[in-house]
């Protein structure tokens, strides 16, 4: 299956939907292309109407089919060197009777093609996602779901795994949850997102797209109620591309976005009833200001080589960032602010070659330059008042990166009888040099607004030494994987992959994948149930920043020191700290026993067929992480020994010794529900329902253990335990050539933890919870917001710690809504059905992920298709108008509770218990609730 894919997308081919004449898709016709030279090439359509014919030379071809019950259909189209589109529409032959058709594209079977977990995008369907870059990543991210684990989905951009998201206009497709148990892949498939992008065809098009939003659309930022007059701001985004034929054997394709982005930071401390300078309510500006723009060409050296290159360029530079509502636990002041600039090239080569017609190989290579500068607007010290504000400047000082990343992928399928084998391999280098002086300026940290008025802080920390470093950072992985066509309704699929890193001792990574898919249904028709399993072992590469971090901070080249309840203030810090106070470094370093972090994710699922245009699948997934990453501080005082008369195993003045280490784990149960309704091409309608459960030990690599020496004692509720998520979104022709493209989100609270901003075990670090004081006189009743429910204990004191992330946020919900209109200008085209095949949207090569390939074990490929719909007309020119709404019904989406129980908590109102932001990804913006944009586009 994946050789004929990948024949398809690197040669020329033909593919497309074999309708009837009320768009009812029509199986098993048989298409045929017969070339000049009498050379003939078949091919059979689908339970879904879909077709593909692959490994055709460029030139001109006669289209022929024929199907029971149709008239003959015969059409002469000229193949480029790439994959063209084109429609079929057959007229039905007046003899014939009976005839058995299937709504459109909605049937099951047991090939990853139709898998209903699976999402896939193309051409209009994109329309209803957002044309800013950065906020289609967060919907990307909705729309993969929470089935990635803690460390979220990796994205795909022509098969690489590292770069900028292109402009939406250039992107020819995008899947989801494809193929999750492919040994393709190293990361989970569940959430894998992949992008492809568009090549030039045989006619030359093009559009050129203005975006435009202003506050005057837009509701204000909830948290702005105090300030009586906000700031205007607009941005503006300028889109378009071209592309077509350079000559007979290649084409290209250009793409240019350009985005002017006036936004605007909310700065709103609530101070209670103290009053300081700090807690003034204000909006800062905060422009940025992108630019991307990068060809692509592709080029047929034979009829069985094609060549593929792609160049992009991403610039980006932005005042005032880091300034406002940027976490759930404080507020960034002004001073705290940077500014930065940002420029990413991406250089990618793909080379494909067919030998036969059953072994394919193709050779990959990515380059790209990474440069980021980020610019304090103050040099000053860090000044931390937990749950409440940050000021002083900001503490990771002038910053400048450099990178280099090279990738290599070489990949081979070879097809046996009902085996379709494939194996190959990925090799990454990076090189990164980095200046990054993080703390040189030093940070005071205050226990509460009364002790910060008092200038009386409860721990100072500063970094000192050589600011720069570098470090080469490489992984390779190779795989195999066989999927065996058992019976024409089973398919059995086997894969192992192996993976292996520097900068650990853990080279013994080796990564099992298996699945079945089992059709049941009369024999010789579409299955009307499918029942689909799999397995598989998946592994985290340690990160090149955490080997940067223990290099850094490894105390040769800096040094760090933490002292507590410091004597000096920010006006007169020690121009030296070695020895000071008896306070040794800081240092980090590798524990010598870690181990790359993976998961074992089990998936078992059903699907049904509902009605000819329905189809729902309900999916188990049992995954659980093992040798999750964290960092414990292994020279901690022994429990019971703090304050008092402190011992630490290597001997309290050997310092603190934070070690990266791989002991966390995690379990997640998850039940997906997923509907599927597609009626013909003015209605389509998808959704999903998900409920989980997941707990941990681990926040992250840059979490650590409240109790150095008893990280079990962390476990519970992980902090990507959001137990409620759903989806829905679709596409409905209204009256008036009214385009609707709606897009829901729903997502219940999101855990958080209560902690106390003090050092009471000598870990230095402020992530110690408070006990329970339900039954005391001012909380008879649990309520997380009444900081009288809980006691902070003194250090030292034997005490039952409340669990972790026992708090839960509010809910968030947000409607998008995009409408369309589409006017056709100019002559209108021959047939307009099969005007696709001179579109960008189906052009081939760019990313072997791409391929249409058969899905491993059966979950995986497409099975939305065209999800949103689409809309243009029979003209050669179209102008489109768009409104989309971000929020549409203006729900306040307000980020999880400040958690921080400070003793001011206890004799004036603080923030505890209270949301000072609104939620971010793909709820809101900082500075509109809900959000308004106007847009128009050109194409021809």
């Amino acid at each position: 299956m994946l050789a004929t894919a990948l024949v398809a997308q690197n040669s020329g081919a033909l593919r497309g939907r074999v309708v009837d004449p009320s768009g009812a898709v029509v199986p098993n016709a048989v298409i045929s292309a017969k070339s000049s030279t009498g050379q003939e090439m078949t091919a059979t359509s689908t339970g879904d109407g879909s077709y593909e014919i692959k490994g055709l030379a460029p030139g001109q071809y006669s289209i022929s089919v024929s199907a029971k019950g149709f008239a003959a259909f015969t059409k002469s189209v000229t193949v480029a060197a790439a994959r063209q589109t084109l429609d079929i529409a057959l007229e039905i032959e007046v003899v014939q009777q009976n005839l058995e058709v299937q709504s459109e594209g909605n049937t099951l079977d047991t090939s990853a093609g139709n898998n209903a977990n699976t999402v896939v995008l193309r051409d209009k369907d994109l329309d209803a996602l957002s044309d800013d870059p950065d906020e289609l990543q967060s919907e990307l991210q909705a729309l993969a779901g929470p089935s990635a684990g803690p460390n979220g989905g990796q994205m795909y951009i022509d098969g690489f795994t590292s770069g900028q998201l292109p402009p939406k206009s250039s992107i020819r497709e995008i899947r989801i949850n494809s193929n999750p148990f492919s040994a393709q892949y190293d990361k989970l498939g569940f959430g894998r997102v992949e992008i492809f992008t568009k090549p030039g065809t045989d006619k030359y098009h093009g559009q050129l797209q203005f975006n435009e939003n202003n506050s005057i659309f837009n509701s204000r930022n909830p948290f702005t109620s105090r300030i009586s007059n906000p700031p205007d701001y607009h941005t503006e985004m300028y889109e378009g591309n071209f592309g077509g034929p350079l000559g007979k054997k290649a084409s290209f394709f250009l793409n240019f976005q350009r985005r002017n982005i006036g936004d605007v930071a909310i700065v709103t401390p609530d101070c209670g009833g103290i009053v300081l300078p700090e807690c003034a309510q204000q909006t800062v500006p905060n422009p940025r200001r992108r630019t991307e723009a990068g060809p692509r060409f592709d080029y047929q050296i034979t009829n069985t080589n094609t060549l593929t290159g792609r160049y992009e360029y991403e610039g980006s530079q932005e005042e005032n960032s880091g300034i406002g509502q940027v976490s759930s636990n404080r507020i960034n002041l002004p001073s705290l602010g940077y500014n930065s600039d940002n420029s990413e090239n991406t250089l990618q080569i793909s080379d494909t070659q067919v030998f036969g017609t059953k072994v394919v190989n193709e050779a990959r290579f990515q380059y790209q330059r990474a440069h980021s500068e980020q610019t304090p607007l103050s040099t000053a010290p860090e000044l931390s008042v937990p749950g409440v504000f940050a000021t002083g400047g900001n503490s990771a000082g002038h910053v400048i990166n450099q990178e280099n990343h090279y990738e290599g992928q070489n990949y081979t399928s070879i097809l046996a009888g009902n085996h379709s084998m494939r194996f190959g391999g990925r090799l990454r280098l990076s090189q990164a040099s980095d200046r990054i002086p993080q703390n040189f300026n030093g940070t005071f940290t205050y226990e509460s607004l009364a002790a910060f008025a008092n200038n009386q802080s409860n721990q100072f920390s500063i970094a000192t030494g050589q600011p720069s470093i570098t470090d080469t950072f490489a992984d390779i992985g190779v795989y195999a994987e066989d999927d065996w066509k058992v019976r024409p309704n089973v398919t059995f699929s086997y894969g192992l992959r192996y993976e292996t890193q520097n900068a650990i001792h853990d080279h013994r990574d080796f990564a099992a994948r298996v699945g079945v898919a089992w059709g049941v249904g009369k024999k010789g028709s579409a299955p009307k149930t499918v029942l689909r399993a799999g397995f598989g072992i998946f592994y985290d590469r340690f990160p090149q920043g955490l080997v940067l971090q223990a290099d850094r901070l490894n105390g040769s080249n800096q040094q760090l020191f933490v002292i507590n309840s410091p004597s000096f203030t920010p006006n007169s810090i020690p121009s030296s700290f070695a020895g000071f106070a008896g306070q040794p470094s800081t240092t980090y370093r590798i524990d010598e026993k870690l181990r790359a972090p993976y998961v074992m994710q089990t998936a078992v699922g059903v699907e049904h067929q509902l009605t000819r245009g329905t189809k729902l699948a309900l999916t188990y997934l049992n995954a659980r992480g093992l040798h999750q990453l964290f960092t414990n501080n292994i020279n901690a005082p022994y429990p019971g020994t703090f304050p008092s008369n402190p011992v630490c195993p290597l001997g309290c003045a050997a310092g603190r010794l934070y070690e990266y280490q791989s002991e966390g784990i995690f379990k997640q149960n998850q039940l997906i529900a997923n509907l599927n309704m597609r009626y013909g091409p003015n209605l389509s309608i998808f959704g999903f329902y998900t409920l989980s459960f997941a707990n941990s030990n681990t926040s992250g690599s840059g979490s650590f253990p409240t109790d150095p020496y008893n990280p079990s004692a962390d476990y519970g509720r992980a902090g990507f335990d959001v137990r409620n998520r759903l989806f829905f979104g679709g596409t409905f022709t209204a009256p008036l050539g009214l385009r609707l493209s709606p897009f829901l989100i729903v997502n219940s609270g999101q855990p958080y933890n209560i902690t106390i901003p003090e050092d009471i075990l000598g870990t230095s670090i402020f992530n110690a919870r408070p006990g329970l004081a339900v039954g005391s006189a001012n909380c008879s009743t649990l309520s997380i917001a009444n900081p009288f429910c809980f006691y902070i204990p003194t250090p030292g004191q034997a005490y039952s710690p409340i669990p972790i992330n026992y708090g839960e946020g509010p809910a968030n919900v947000s409607m998008n809504l995009r409408v369309s209109k589409t006017v056709g200008l100019g002559p209108r085209l021959e047939q307009a059905g099969n005007a696709g095949g001179n579109h960008a949207g189906h052009g081939g090569g760019g990313g072997r992920g791409g391929h249409d390939r058969g899905g491993f074990g059966g979950f995986g490929g497409g099975g939305m298709g065209g999800m949103f719909g689409g809309g243009s007309t029979d003209h050669r020119y179209n102008l489109t108008f768009s409104v989309s709404a971000r929020n549409l019904f203006n729900h306040q989406n307000l980020a999880p509770p400040v958690g921080v129980l400070s003793p001011q908590a206890f004799v004036s109102h603080t923030n505890f218990g209270e949301s000072m932001s609104l939620a971010n990804g793909p709820f809101n913006t900082q500075a509109a609730n809900r959000r308004i944009d106007l847009q128009v586009q050109f194409s021809f």
